[in-house]
């Protein structure tokens, strides 16, 4: 019951920032930025390839430790 309710507390204060919008949210000074700083920001393009490149590998490595059927 108190797991649930500790659960429900987490989801409520915290929610995921989504790839694009991370470099800005917790690598950079500035408060704010025009649509065309955003776009072609160089920070926040970096980081966004490099959580890819990340995900993708987190993927790669998962799908290799998943027990393979075996055959005969």
């Amino acid at each position: 019951m108190i797991g649930l309710v500790l659960k429900k507390l987490r989801n409520f204060f915290s929610t995921e920032v989504p790839t694009d919008l991370a470099a800005c949210e917790f690598d950079c000074r500035k408060v704010e930025c025009l649509t065309k700083e955003f776009l072609t920001c160089p920070r926040r393009l970096q980081k966004v390839e490099a959580l890819k490149k990340l995900s993708e590998e987190d993927l790669t490595n998962n799908s290799e430790s998943v027990a393979k059927p075996r055959l005969g």
